[in-house]
C-alpha cells in the first residue's frame, strides 16, 4: 500500500516538472493543450464506461464470487481514464497503456488471481453495504401487502351503515 501511495504522491510532481520543462522548450500553448485534450478524453471515456463497470463489479461482489477478468479489465480501464484526467505526460502514458486491450487483459488476470487468493486465505473480506432506507425483501413464501386506509365516520357517509371487517 505504501508503494501505491508513493506512486500517486510522486507522480503529479514529476508530471508537473515535465510540463514546465516542455513549456519552456516549446512555449506554454503545447502543455496546456495536451493537458486539456487528455483531460477531456479521460472524462468522456470515464462517463461512457464507468457505470457499466461499477454495476458489473457490484453484481460479482454481491454474489460472493470474485469478479471476472472482464470486470477487472473494465476497472483498469477506469483507472486509465482517471490517469488521463490527471495533468501530465507520465500519467497520460500510463493511462494510454491501460487502454490497450492485451495489456489490460494480462494485468486483469494478475489482479484477479491475487484477489482470489486473498479471498481464499481470508485476508480479503467482501461486505455488501445496503441502503438503510431501502425496502426489506419479504421472507420466502410470504408477501408484503402495503395498505392505506381512511376511517370514515358514519355521519359522513349518508345512508350507509358501518361495516366490520372479518379477520
Amino acid at each position: 500500500m505504501g508503494k501505491f501511495f508513493l506512486l500517486f504522491a510522486a507522480l503529479p510532481l514529476v508530471d508537473l516538472y515535465l510540463l514546465v520543462r516542455l513549456g519552456r522548450a516549446f512555449g506554454g500553448g503545447l502543455p496546456i493543450s495536451l493537458v486539456l485534450i487528455s483531460g477531456l478524453l479521460g472524462a468522456v471515456l470515464i462517463r461512457t464506461a464507468g457505470l457499466r463497470v461499477i454495476a458489473a463489479w457490484r453484481r460479482a461482489l454481491a454474489a460472493g464470487t470474485p469478479p471476472s477478468d472482464s470486470v477487472f479489465s473494465g476497472i483498469l480501464m477506469l483507472l486509465g481514464c482517471a490517469l488521463f484526467i490527471m495533468p501530465g505526460l507520465i500519467s497520460d502514458a500510463l493511462g494510454a497503456s491501460l487502454m490497450i486491450p492485451p495489456v489490460r487483459r494480462r494485468l486483469a488476470r494478475a489482479v484477479g488471481r491475487r484477489l482470489f487468493e486473498a479471498m481464499q486465505r481470508g485476508t480479503l473480506r467482501v461486505v455488501e453495504v445496503r441502503d438503510p432506507f431501502a425496502q426489506q425483501p419479504a421472507a420466502p413464501g410470504r408477501s408484503i401487502i402495503d395498505v392505506e386506509a381512511e376511517v370514515i365516520d358514519e355521519k359522513t357517509v349518508a345512508g350507509e351503515s358501518p361495516r366490520q371487517l372479518k379477520p
